[in-house]
């Protein structure tokens, strides 16, 4: 089989199916960004299709809507900037998602995987600052970055304003403290919680609290070998910029949302 022709005609096939798939009058699809209006900055020209791609049930409105991915041959590893297999370390459960009671051990075996070239946590805002004006990384941020050391590796991150899957809350206690909170008003049939809450990201306390967090990281990091990304965390759930599927946000209105 030749794999390129394979996926070309797939993800050919994939795009048109929602075309031919006539939806519910009583059902509203995940947002269209075809030709949408992004607002400020320069127009851009021949962008890319933007979806929806949606790609959990019920939205998942065409089959085999996960990503599909093409490789480029190569007779060996290539760890360029930006390139590789990413192994992730823990992601939306934090170290509950780890195997095993030796934590340590576990966490050294995923970093040994030959076939991952980098390494990717996701720590909550709590893990990574619980009180103003330092950073505190938790024991797993440390050891991935000494093993990353160790290993010749390097790591890519996020930090979450919100993790659904986490038991523990993600914002910490100085930011719950003084920011409102807005319920979200919907069902999440994935999760178990009966209430889902985000704070307000527009309120004056949280712009600060997040830009000395942003300032806290940038002199912490800026310039470190083993820091291969960071990824762009932003609001809502996993720090994706979404709310989804509940029906609100935490913005008073999307004026302000886009501001």
């Amino acid at each position: 089989m030749k794999r390129r022709s394979f996926f070309k005609s797939a993800g050919l096939a994939g795009l048109a199916a929602p075309l031919a798939v006539k939806q519910s009058g009583a059902y509203v699809v995940s947002h269209n960004w075809d030709k949408y209006d992004f607002g400020l900055g320069p127009p851009v020209k021949d962008r890319l299709y933007q979806g929806p791609f949606p790609q959990y049930p019920p939205e998942q409105i065409f089959p085999g809507g996960d990503v599909v991915m093409a490789t480029t041959p190569s007779e060996e590893a290539v760890p360029n900037f930006g390139r590789g297999l990413i192994t992730y370390i823990a992601a939306d459960m934090g170290t509950a998602e780890i195997l095993g009671d030796d934590k340590a051990k576990a966490i050294e075996e995923l970093v040994k995987l030959p076939l991952g070239q980098k390494l990717y946590i996701r720590p909550t805002w709590r893990e990574v600052q619980p009180r103003r004006g330092r950073l505190d990384f938790p024991d797993y941020w440390k050891l991935t970055f000494e093993l990353a050391k160790r290993y010749n590796k390097q790591v890519g991150f996020r930090i979450q304003m919100r993790a659904p899957d986490y038991r523990e809350e993600a914002l910490p206690e100085f930011v719950l403290g003084k920011v409102p909170m807005v319920k979200l008003e919907g069902q999440w049939r994935r999760n178990a919680k009966n209430a889902f809450e985000e704070p307000r990201y527009d309120h004056p306390y949280f712009q600060e609290a997040f830009q000395e967090l942003n300032s806290l990281l940038a002199a912490e990091l800026n310039g470190n070998p083993l820091v291969e990304f960071l990824d762009t965390f932003m609001y809502g759930f996993w720090g994706e910029g979404h709310t989804w599927p509940f029906k609100n946000n935490p913005f008073q209105n999307y004026t302000c949302a886009h501001n």
